[in-house]
């Protein structure tokens, strides 16, 4: 089993993004992708992912995940030089993700993205290992065997100790509309009983990034 560290960035630009020409907000656009892509050609890593926010409170959203730390604290570092004080750290969620080998091979050409923390009750740690696995069996159940969730592709990151939240869950997503009518389907699943925290939810697309040049 391969251990990845997952780190998700969402940053806000400020109102002096706007006052600088277009020609250097897209030689700053530019300079940021060149970087990820040069992480991606890595073999240590997984993913280098850079998304436009499509909520109010973020703008750039990043997600890294590397076999090795230093891949996410190198593209943070050079990002924020390149955005100067343009842009502020919004939400960062920082996790472990366990691989099994059925995963390896999963290709994803999704348009959306979406992470969000999760933490449970002491009550769900109180149960037995074998009700806790017989509940999230029924979840996860219900969150395949739909006709919506079809092409949704899932990432459960651990961050007990990392962060405020027990997990982190990463979502790559073909279609928003699938994404919100599989959620709602889960919204009555018995395993809802003990999720205590699910926020902030961080939503993004890696569709063209003209809305950052206007």
């Amino acid at each position: 089993m391969k251990t990845y560290l997952s780190s998700v960035y969402s940053y806000k630009l400020s109102y002096k993004w706007w006052r600088l020409s277009r020609a250097r907000r897209k030689s700053i656009i530019s300079g940021i992708s060149t970087k990820l892509n040069q992480l991606k050609k890595r073999p240590e890593v997984k993913k280098a992912e850079f998304y436009t926010s499509l909520r109010h409170d973020s703008d750039l959203i990043f997600w890294i995940m590397s076999a090795e730390n230093y891949a996410a604290v190198e593209f943070r570092a050079y990002a924020e030089k390149l955005l100067d004080d343009n842009a502020s750290i919004r939400y960062g969620l920082i996790s472990l993700y366990k691989e099994n080998p059925s995963q390896t091979a999963k290709k994803s050409n999704t348009v959306f993205f979406v992470a969000y923390p999760v933490k449970k009750s002491a009550d769900w740690y109180a149960l037995s290992k074998a009700d806790r696995s017989e509940i999230m069996a029924e979840h996860i159940n219900v969150a395949t065997s739909n006709p919506h969730s079809r092409g949704i592709v899932s990432y459960t990151t651990h961050s007990f100790g990392l962060d405020d939240s027990d997990f982190v869950v990463i979502y790559e997503l073909p279609s928003l509309l699938g994404w919100v009518e599989t959620v709602e389907l889960l919204r009555g699943v018995r395993a809802r009983k003990w999720i205590i925290k699910e926020d902030p939810v961080i939503v993004g697309s890696n569709a063209k990034f003209d809305s950052l040049l206007y």
